[in-house]
């Protein structure tokens, strides 16, 4: 029931903005592309969100939506992982995450790479075919993913919803099985090779910058 409240407030939203003067509304228009353009040169590091779009008793097979992610983060190791990130809406990505029967979804880890690049890059435009993305998240493209399932009803703050999710499975990537399938465990890629968004362009991992008076940066 709750799932579905958050499915319907996510059709139907306006941005929850209070009553106030026209002013007031164009202070916090200007304030927050001053915080947009402040973001520019904080790198964040872009993951990807795949789930499928189904709807009980649809007989057609199930579509796959998806969206590049900068707002992805950790929330907590045990006892229970979880994970946490924001959709803007409407979105066709947030409905499924809350219509589908299985409210079940996967993270993909991009490469600094062309591939790892070109996927991000892919899953960010809402008008880009997801279905075509999907051959490229492969071990050319991301170093992992995981498997994870929507936890509670989500939760609306302006215009995005805040997604809180438990992971169930840790896939690092590495050579394909004997079908040819990506869930190879083992063989990841060595930390600090995932990909970094930085002012408005795709980019991998810099030099290590020692901290002044600190002997243990850059072990």
């Amino acid at each position: 029931m709750a799932a579905r409240h958050t499915t319907e407030l996510i059709n139907r939203h306006k941005p929850n903005l209070p009553a106030s003067t026209e002013q007031h509304l164009t202070e916090a228009h200007s304030l927050g592309l001053e915080l947009r353009q402040l973001m520019r040169g904080h790198p964040s590091s872009p993951v990807i969100l795949t789930t499928f779009s189904t709807h009980q008793g649809d007989p057609n097979p199930p579509l796959l939506t998806g969206l590049t992610l900068s707002t992805y983060v950790p929330l907590t190791l045990s006892p229970v992982p979880l994970i946490a990130f924001s959709i803007r809406i409407p979105s066709s990505t947030a409905r499924a995450l809350y219509s589908s029967p299985s409210h079940t979804f996967r993270i993909y880890f991009p490469l600094p790479n062309a591939r790892g690049a070109a996927l991000s890059a892919r899953f960010s435009s809402p008008k880009d075919d997801k279905t075509t993305a999907w051959t490229g998240a492969d071990n050319d493209a991301c170093w992992g993913r995981l498997g994870c399932r929507v936890k509670d009803s989500g939760r609306l703050y302006g215009d995005h919803v805040m997604v809180t999710g438990v992971v169930k499975k840790v896939i690092p990537f590495g050579n394909r099985d004997s079908d040819g399938l990506l869930e190879a465990r083992g063989g990841g890629k060595a930390a600090g090779e995932g990909l970094v968004y930085l002012d408005g362009r795709y980019r991998a991992v810099g030099d290590i910058v020692p901290a002044e008076g600190n002997e243990r940066a850059g072990d």
